[in-house]
């Protein structure tokens, strides 16, 4: 089981935190590298909560080397925590994100992110709220988008070991 890999949650109570996280570990777990429970540290998708969750994942003897955070305000929050220690970002962690939003890209930033099509599922949601309106005989639909990752510099280089 890696020691290394660190994961920033959303809150229980929000249904993207939840499906986020279960995709995250069914990855994990199909490459055989299953979270380490210890590793987990909960979240409310705040940067304030992200910054002390990263710090205490830094400051273990064995730190984590690469952090995916349930969203980029909790990236962002990672990466500021991570500052604060000292640690440097790439080169001693990696931090990932989810949602790409704007601040994603900047320059301070350069937070590797995963992207959905936002507009799309958008469109697709009043749709499928309208339709059945219009037309009660249409069956209850459901509708996945793919995701993106979009590289950028938090996790440009090899995090050292």
């Amino acid at each position: 089981m890696p020691s290394w890999l660190g994961f920033l949650r959303g809150p229980q109570s929000a249904g993207t935190a939840l499906h986020r996280e279960r995709g995250f570990r069914e990855m994990l777990g199909e490459l055989g590298h299953p979270l380490a429970p210890e590793l987990v540290r909960p979240g409310d998708f705040s940067h304030d909560t992200a910054r002390a969750a990263m710090r205490e994942l830094l400051d273990r003897p064995h730190p984590s080397s690469a952090v995916f955070c349930a969203n980029d305000l909790t990236a962002l929050g990672a990466v500021d925590g991570a500052i604060s220690l000292g640690v440097r970002v790439p080169e001693d962690v990696w931090v990932v994100g989810y949602d790409d939003i704007a601040m994603a890209a900047w320059e301070a930033y350069g937070l590797t992110t995963v992207r959905q099509p936002i507009t799309d599922m958008a469109r697709m949601a009043v749709r499928m709220l309208i339709e059945p309106i219009e037309d009660r005989t249409l069956p209850a639909r459901r509708r996945e988008f793919p995701a993106e990752l979009v590289v950028r510099r938090s996790t440009a280089h090899t995090p050292a070991s």
